[in-house]
């Protein structure tokens, strides 16, 4: 089986209001970038070559999002098609395939790997006797990595299945390539944080929230310092956006207010922060 063409519009149909609910675009529709980038694969079925094909992804990707933001399941939709080689719809399995789909097909961003099964692939027979399945395809739920600058990436290896009419596996293709090709970079930024605390007199309470925490995104982590004046009074590790601080002897709070600034260190998704807070000890 040739399969030397396969064309996917990812997010052709997204509106960038959309993502800017979800943290992903900070910036105008106009800053976002589309351009078709292609790259070659090669295909084998049951181990044996079946010849190379093209991907060609046609992407609209934000310059800039957060760090740490949760990306719900289905906001980027997008278009796929698989063009056989011409005079390929008479060969037994194509001829046998009304329909077609990719469950395992996936961008790179980073190190994390984006899940965008293409489904429902649809036949269209050509002048050439060539075969075009084109269907559509959503990303699965996934969180935004570490601030950074990433590319995106088009997957280094996915399977193209194909059914019949009655919806039985026609034929497999397993298409990989020893180089994917960059779609786009995207500048991840760090969140800002806000930091709250209480105290009674032998501890102090501290949360930490940043922008998509609590919507959910990458917990809040990172090491916290309490001082009162010059005089430190402790510290600790935020633990999912939270750390109580015991406070021993001296340090002890006496009834009454006291002027504490916390000072949050930030980690890999949020910007450090530094907080004064007036509490009272009864």
């Amino acid at each position: 089986m040739n399969l030397p063409r396969h064309t996917s519009r990812l997010a052709a149909g997204i509106g960038v209001a959309a993502l800017a609910a979800t943290g992903l675009v900070g910036v105008s529709a106009g800053t976002a970038s589309a351009a078709p980038v292609s790259g070659t694969y090669a295909c084998t079925v049951g181990g044996i070559p079946a010849g190379n094909f093209t991907t060609t992804v046609d992407a609209l990707l934000p310059p800039t999002a957060p760090a740490g933001a949760a990306v719900p399941a289905g906001l980027l939709g997008f278009t796929a098609s698989v063009k056989t080689g011409p005079g390929t719809n008479q060969s037994p399995a194509i001829a046998a395939t009304t329909s077609g789909k990719s469950s395992d097909f996936s961008f790179q961003f980073g190190t994390t790997t984006v899940s965008a099964p293409i489904a429902s692939a649809t036949r269209t027979d050509n002048a050439d006797q060539s075969v075009t399945f084109t269907g559509k395809g959503t990303n699965a739920a996934f969180v935004t990595p570490k601030a950074g600058t990433y590319d995106i990436t088009m997957p280094a290896k996915f399977t193209l299945e194909g059914t019949g009419a009655n919806g039985a596996s026609t034929v497999t293709a397993t298409c990989t390539t020893a180089a994917p090709v960059k779609l786009s970079s995207v500048a991840l930024s760090k969140q800002t944080a806000t930091v709250t605390a209480k105290a009674k007199a032998a501890k102090i309470t501290v949360k930490v929230a940043n922008e998509y925490s609590a919507k959910g995104g990458a917990p809040v982590t990172g090491k916290v310092v309490v001082k009162e004046g010059k005089k430190k009074l402790g510290k600790g590790t935020v633990k999912n956006g939270k750390v109580v601080i015991k406070l021993k002897g001296n340090k002890k709070l006496s009834k009454g207010k006291h002027k504490l600034v916390i000072s949050y260190a930030g980690d890999d998704f949020t910007n450090a922060a530094k907080a004064k807070v007036t509490a009272k000890v009864k």
